[in-house]
Order: structure tokens, then sequence, then C-alpha cells
């Protein structure tokens, strides 16, 4: 699934556009109910139902009514900020 994604967005560079801007336009209208609802739809593919179901239980209950209506914007500079520290550790070797 993970190759299927970077052949889209290298072909998506190939025809001149930014996937970078384009998933910052989208995040900047994603609240973290949308987001919320992206993850539980990709968990869907990857996990039991009941561990999914699990999952939606407790988001619907813990997390959206708390922070549902909330920018995502934030949350997904955080990931990225995630994202970069563990390439970067991956490049140290340790042994």
């Amino acid at each position: 699934m993970a190759q299927r994604e970077a052949r889209i967005i290298l072909g998506k560079v190939g025809r001149g556009t930014d996937p970078a801007a384009e998933r910052a336009r989208v995040a900047r209208t994603m609240t973290v109910a949308d987001l919320a609802e992206r993850f539980l739809s990709r968990l869907d593919a990857i996990r039991s139902t009941r561990y999914t179901n699990e999952a939606r239980r407790a988001v619907t209950r813990d997390v959206l009514p708390k922070i549902g209506r909330l920018d995502a914007v934030p949350i997904l500079d955080a990931g990225q900020v995630n994202d970069d520290a563990q390439e970067q550790a991956e490049g140290v070797d340790c042994t």
C-alpha cells in the first residue's frame, strides 16, 4: 500500500504539482473529527473488526467530544516532526 501511495505522489510531482502544498491545503480545512474518521477508515483495512470497533468507540467517546472540532493542522505538523525524527534516527548507526 505504501509503495502504491509513493507512486501516486511521484506521478503528481512529475506532472508539476506539489503534493506537500496540496496536503497542507487539505489539512487546513480538516478538523480532528475528519482526521479521526480518516484514521478509522484506514484502520478497517489493516486491523480486525473487533479492534477497529473498540478504537471507534474510544475515539467517539473520549476524543471527539473534547477536541473533535479543533483544527487538525497542529496535530498533522506534530506527526511530521515525529516522522522526521524517525527518518533521522534510521540513519544513525548504533552498533
